[in-house]
């Protein structure tokens, strides 16, 4: 075999070293154009937000102990928790004698269990239950103190 036989069966013109050099050039663009990264881009949606964010610090207890610093009347305080959360689906909850604080994981749960309760009003995630007998000013003061409590 001669040298220009050899040289026959390459491609002219360095047309193996053109398809190397394109190759290793379209490598760094493909790989930018992949999908599995965790880049943000300016047109996609914001990330929901954390559900299970800590919305406030107030636990039914706390609630209770300032509706008792606000002058309200509060007896006979325990924890409902074991017996109220099971079917109500809340985190932790406190009654008296006068009302009954559940506090739930996140506004949502909050909410749907407050739609589905007459006597109740809703602060963030804490849902408080009143008897529909308590009057109109207590309700008020009652609403008033657990605002301050959450915030």
């Amino acid at each position: 075999m001669t040298i220009d036989h050899i040289a026959a069966d390459r491609p002219a013109g360095g047309t193996r070293l053109r398809y190397a050099c394109l190759t290793l050039c379209a490598l760094p663009l493909l790989a930018g154009c992949s999908s599995g990264g965790t880049e943000r881009h300016d047109d996609a949606p914001p990330p929901p937000p954390n559900e299970a964010a800590i919305l406030n610090d107030a636990s039914p207890q706390s609630i209770i102990d300032t509706y008792r610093r606000g002058g309200l009347q509060v007896s006979n305080d325990h924890d409902t928790t074991a017996t109220a959360c099971g079917e109500a689906h809340c985190q932790a909850a406190a009654a008296t004698d006068q009302v009954t604080v559940m506090q739930f994981s996140t506004t949502r749960e909050a909410t749907t269990y407050h739609q589905t309760h007459p006597d109740t009003f809703l602060v963030e995630n804490i849902v408080v239950t009143l008897p529909s007998a308590t009057p109109a000013d207590a309700r008020a003061q009652y609403e008033h103190l657990t605002t301050m409590a959450v915030e």
